[in-house]
């Protein structure tokens, strides 16, 4: 049985072989990026930052929490799971005049959430579509800050 050997620019050559594993591998390579691409593009915004985040100025600590919660229908939020954020003072180590203050604020500024006595956790708010909450850590003289942190925009 006589074989037909291929000649040409069609033929199998180390080159070509060489040529095709690479562009079967850019095809495997981008089929797999775009997949990574489309499962990260659908996964929820509160997926990076759940979890805690520890802030510290001078001798004032908290713990910035950042939990996902399920609201139902008829919760005010709209329905499925989104994150809420407290501040949990861990060390307030001030006297009189220095002080140090917890707070989260939403991205307009406003205080949405605070210890009210500098060493009991916040309550928690709601942290879903439409807000971004960031905690922060002021070590202040006088109602002056002479120190601050700043934790995680969620």
């Amino acid at each position: 049985m006589r074989r037909h050997q291929l000649t040409g620019p069609t033929a199998p050559t180390e080159g070509n072989t060489v040529l095709a594993r690479r562009t079967s591998l850019r095809v495997a390579v981008a089929a797999l990026g775009l997949g990574t691409l489309l499962a990260v593009g659908s996964a929820p915004a509160f997926a990076a930052n759940e979890g805690n985040h520890y802030l510290t100025a001078g001798p004032c600590a908290a713990t910035q929490k950042i939990e996902l919660r399920y609201y139902g229908p008829g919760s005010g939020h709209p329905v499925g799971y989104h994150d809420v954020q407290a501040i949990d003072p861990t060390h307030n180590g001030t006297q009189a005049p220095f002080a140090c203050q917890f707070v989260l604020k939403d991205q307009y500024g406003n205080v949405v959430g605070q210890s009210r006595d500098g060493s009991s956790e916040s309550d928690w708010v709601y942290d879903g579509p439409g807000f971004q909450i960031t905690a922060y850590v002021y070590y202040t003289y006088n109602d002056l800050v002479r120190n601050s942190a700043v934790g995680v925009t969620n």
